[in-house]
């Protein structure tokens, strides 16, 4: 059970993240147009292997692909310590 738990946490972590970045909000990021304004600073120096990968790609990432580079970096940890996001107020 307390996988599961974890498992949530980390999908709602990773989810939240991958929303502030869908500036069109059509379950994609596109790798010419992330908007990146309301992740805060610190963060985005770990997101930084994450943009480039997507910026790489040339082809949107929808979030199955954003968790698995985020997998690949090993920065889940990073991304949940660094400046913790209001899941309530990104998530209404």
């Amino acid at each position: 059970m307390q996988n599961l738990l974890v498992s949530d946490e980390k999908t709602n972590v990773l989810k939240t993240i991958f929303d502030l970045m869908d500036s069109d909000k059509d379950g994609l990021i596109s790798p010419d147009q992330f908007e990146l304004s309301s992740i805060p600073t610190d963060m985005l120096e770990h997101l930084e292997a994450i943009l480039f990968e997507i910026h790489q790609s040339k082809s949107p990432t929808d979030f199955p692909t954003f968790v698995a580079v985020v997998n690949k970096y090993s920065l889940y940890d990073d991304l949940k310590t660094v400046s913790p996001i209001s899941l309530a107020s990104t998530n209404d």
